[in-house]
């Protein structure tokens, strides 16, 4: 609204705690605490997605929580409207790093997989108590995100069931949930008795043991591209050399030519000057 030209923003007053105090003071949640909660967290995204917008921060001091459970995410201040085709083409960094997505990391850009990614690194923390990736300084935490897997829950908690732990692997791979309300609906069924045992999530597509054949490749290219700048630079060489020396030859000549002109002129003025003043005399 605007009062008298003071623009301003009207908001909830939410009673609460956020997520990092919460476990700031118990260490870790349950199982089926953390299951509502990212559940909730899961189905007001996918409204947000549905309206076009890009949280861009998920992370647990944005999330509130109230004596009653229920969970509200706040802090859209860096949130995108997803059809802004001015703000999705820049490359600047946004958002808090120890959450941050791979693609978002590099520049490449938001979408709402970029949200995806972030759920994922919170149900990793709130279950485990630590964050996945850690360094001394944001750079290193952006490029673990980016190059290295992530790290096991059930080797550190084998109580944990491995349809948890799936849904994480799903939320924080390359190829992730299609939309929040997909990984909503996976939660509602996370905890049934018939999925508790499931077998492990594998990538569709590999995530890691393929970097090391690309970086090959690419070296491949690069030296293949050197190899075909050098001769293509020596084969240059070569022809600047034939044309000096062509250059050279054609300067030789006509030296030589001006010389022969020159001596011939000299001549005639020598012979003129007989003939004008010596013989008369």
């Amino acid at each position: 609204g605007e009062d008298n030209g003071q623009y301003f923003i009207v908001m909830e007053y939410i009673e609460g705690k956020n997520l990092k105090d919460l476990l700031k003071k118990r260490g870790k949640l349950t199982v089926t605490e953390v299951v509502d909660i990212m559940s909730q967290i899961s189905d007001g995204l996918s409204i947000a997605h549905y309206s076009y917008i890009i949280h861009r921060d998920i992370k647990p001091q944005n999330i509130m929580i109230l004596e009653n459970g229920m969970v509200k995410i706040t802090d859209f201040g860096i949130a995108m409207a997803m059809n802004a085709t001015q703000l999705t083409q820049t490359n600047s960094v946004m958002g808090s790093f120890h959450y941050l997505p791979p693609e978002q990391a590099s520049g490449k850009g938001c979408t709402i997989k970029s949200d995806i990614y972030s759920m994922g690194i919170i149900f990793y923390e709130l279950l485990s108590g630590s964050l996945p990736f850690r360094g001394d300084n944001a750079v290193e935490i952006a490029l673990k995100h980016m190059r290295d897997p992530l790290p096991s829950l059930r080797e550190e908690n084998s109580n944990i069931p491995q349809s948890i732990e799936n849904i994480i692997l799903k939320a924080t791979a390359k190829n992730r949930y299609e939309d929040a309300r997909s990984m909503h609906d996976d939660l509602l069924t996370a905890l049934n008795e018939d999925r508790m045992n499931e077998e492990v999530y594998k990538y569709k597509y590999p995530e890691h043991e393929n970097e090391g054949k690309n970086k090959k490749e690419e070296k491949k290219e690069t030296t293949e591209e050197v190899d075909i700048d050098e001769e293509k630079f020596l084969s240059e060489d070569a022809d600047n050399s034939i044309a000096t020396k062509i250059e050279d030859e054609d300067n030789k000549k006509n030296i030589t030519l001006i010389v022969i002109l020159s001596s011939i002129l000299a001549i005639l003025v020598i012979a003129l000057v007989v003939v004008l003043f010596v013989l008369p005399e």
